[in-house]
């Protein structure tokens, strides 16, 4: 506050009684950062020597077109934040799902290896394809028609269990258990050759 009075009063002396009468006006942070202007300060003190109408509203008309910009530029300001906010939060959700990755074994039972880039996994909904090596192919195609539906659902659309679950008619548990087993099935395959005729 002290920084814009003191330019006022440099630039016109004869305000220092309206800005004694008016002191909480220049505390407003809005105020202040509208008073950092010259031009806004040249028609500020132009209203004030010559209150006139005319003035008056070339003042009026200058702080409503800055307070529409800082209005317009908080509303884009918090709406880049919080979609940066949710965009960070959707790609940590997708990073820390379980991804298709059977070429590295799982620390235990229930982890699975997470792989930088899997997007190429699920192009297509054949499972087939999913995999240039022969031997995952080949026991890909070994799948049941009920854990491919459950790998397309949770890998290619993004679907969680419960929504798998309702899809099939089974309990969210069930669907949890099958992926987890499959995914077992298939990185034992890659690991040891098991399951592969």
């Amino acid at each position: 506050m002290q920084w814009i009075v003191k330019q006022l009063m440099d630039e016109c002396p004869e305000l220092e009684s309206f800005i004694r009468n008016h002191s909480k006006l220049f505390e407003q942070p809005i105020m202040q950062h509208f008073l950092s202007s010259p031009q806004a300060r040249n028609v500020f003190i132009q209203s004030i020597r010559e209150p006139t109408d005319a003035n008056q509203q070339r003042l009026d008309d200058h702080f409503k077109s800055f307070y529409l910009d800082a209005q317009f530029t908080h509303y884009v300001s918090k709406t880049l934040y919080w979609t940066a906010i949710q965009y960070d939060q959707k790609r940590r959700k997708q990073r820390t799902r379980n991804p298709l990755i059977v070429d590295n074994p799982s620390v235990n039972d229930y982890a699975i290896a997470v792989e930088p880039d899997y997007s190429i996994i699920c192009e297509t909904l054949d499972v087939q394809s999913w995999s240039s090596n022969p031997r995952l192919s080949h026991a890909l195609t070994k799948l049941t028609p009920q854990q491919k539906k459950i790998l397309i659902g949770y890998y290619k659309f993004e679907l969680t269990n419960q929504e798998i679950a309702d899809q099939l008619n089974v309990s969210q548990q069930a669907v949890s258990r099958m992926r987890l087993a499959t995914i077992r099935f298939l990185q034992n395959v890659m690991k040891e050759g098991t399951g592969y005729d």
